[in-house]
């Protein structure tokens, strides 16, 4: 199996969202059972522990392709580091310690694949075990919305059970009728937009487009604009937009400049209820997103350097709702994966997460890297889900691949 080989098996396997689900005390706050809490031993999980010991196998810790990697590994283990501290000074040691073993998983494999051989595979193989998820997504998510419920249930490789009538499924309004979205086999259609996006940049690389191209991601996107997730569809056409303009844009100072500015843009946007409210796109969903970036804010604050404990933010959410104005019970992770490292395991922490993120975007200019930035600024599965660690793992891996330009992605050089 070779190198690149890896990165698309682990996409291919994405979708699987079987999990066995361990249900402690400790994952009940105040009285409520919170998701994120509950430790699990998800299907992934397995596949990575798997390819570590096939890597180990292969003798990969026998050859120099380390250095080749140095920036990436630096800058991944300091980020790694972070989260380990922070997890054993953690207020609420075992939510920590328990994603904190999910992610030693993926930290173990990763250095592994970047000390193992580069080697390239061939341009129809890709596309192949690029499609074949995201055809399968798309179709089991159109089957969905036309039924407007779930097909087969958690059975079928983990698909969410869901009805209109079922407490917790998002409805959403589509020209005046109100519908629940595509969830594919993934627990919100949020992260199904998302990984057909990802799938979709994936797939384009950083090749030339033909019609075959365009018509081989139109059912994907169709099904995209269905999830109605417009953190995903606004990524998407971000990301793209910065592709073409990477391709173009020699000086990394108006590059940098240019991502700057849009930093600037979308952190005053995350954090100003009342302008949000001024230009009428103010709904309840952004109002519960701009307080929970706020209550985020509150957290550093009171522990800036180690912050509260990794996987912590759900348990002392709510000893800091009243203070930012959220009115009704809502636990979850504040959406956007720097606030949520800042706040879990301090300043520090959120810094090393940006640096791995922006090295990558740097130094590959690859739209896939901008469509991840955008949206971790929206959301939170990236470090919070399985599915997501998996898909934040396959970005990082991504960086690591020397591929044919012809085929998915690009080498450094074509850039």
């Amino acid at each position: 199996m070779t190198k690149d080989r890896v990165i698309l098996l682990i996409y291919f396997f994405v979708p699987i969202n079987w999990a066995f689900h361990f249900i402690f005390k400790w994952a009940y706050i105040k009285g409520l059972l919170i998701d994120y809490l509950i430790p699990s031993v998800h299907f992934l999980d397995i596949v990575i522990a798997l390819l570590i010991l096939y890597l180990i196998y292969r003798g990969v810790f026998l050859n120099n392709a380390w250095r080749q990697n140095k920036i990436l590994i630096s800058i991944a283990a300091l980020l790694f580091f972070t989260f380990f501290s922070s997890s054993f000074l953690s207020l609420y040691p075992p939510s920590s310690i328990y994603l904190l073993s999910r992610y030693t998983l993926y930290f173990i494999f990763l250095i592994l694949y970047l000390g193992s051989t580069k080697k390239y595979f061939s341009n129809k193989m890709a596309s192949i075990l690029v499609l074949i998820p995201l055809y399968f997504e798309s179709a089991l998510g159109i089957v969905q919305y036309i039924k407007q419920s779930s097909i087969f249930g958690y059975i079928f490789l983990g698909e969410t059970t869901f009805n209109p009538s079922l407490p917790g499924i998002l409805l959403d309004s589509l020209y005046g009728s109100v519908k629940v979205p595509p969830y594919g086999t993934f627990p919100h259609p949020n992260v199904l937009a998302f990984f057909l996006g990802f799938g979709v940049l994936l797939y384009l690389g950083n090749k030339k487009w033909s019609l075959k191209d365009i018509f081989a991601i139109a059912i994907p996107l169709i099904v995209l604009l269905l999830t109605q997730s417009l953190v995903s569809i606004v990524g998407l056409i971000t990301s793209l937009v910065w592709g073409f303009l990477a391709k173009r844009i020699t000086s990394k100072r108006i590059l940098f400049t240019t991502i700057f500015l849009a930093m600037t843009v979308l952190v005053y946007f995350s954090f100003n209820l009342k302008l949000l409210e001024r230009i009428n796109i103010l709904s309840d969903s952004v109002e519960r997103r701009v307080l929970l970036n706020n209550a985020s804010i509150a957290m550093v604050k009171q522990k800036p350097l180690y912050g509260f404990g990794l996987n912590t933010f759900t348990v002392f959410l709510e000893d800091k709702i009243a203070s930012v104005g959220l009115r009704q019970r809502f636990v979850q992770p504040v959406h956007n994966i720097y606030l949520l490292s800042a706040s879990e395991s301090g300043i520090i922490s959120a810094i090393f997460l940006l640096a791995l993120l922006f090295y990558l975007l740097f130094a590959f200019r690859l739209s896939i890297f901008a469509f991840i930035i955008f949206v971790s600024f929206f959301d939170h599965y990236l470090l919070t889900l399985p599915q997501g660690n998996a898909l934040f793992l396959l970005t990082v891996l991504l960086s690591a691949s020397r591929i044919k330009k012809d085929s998915l992605g690009a080498d450094r050089n074509n850039n």
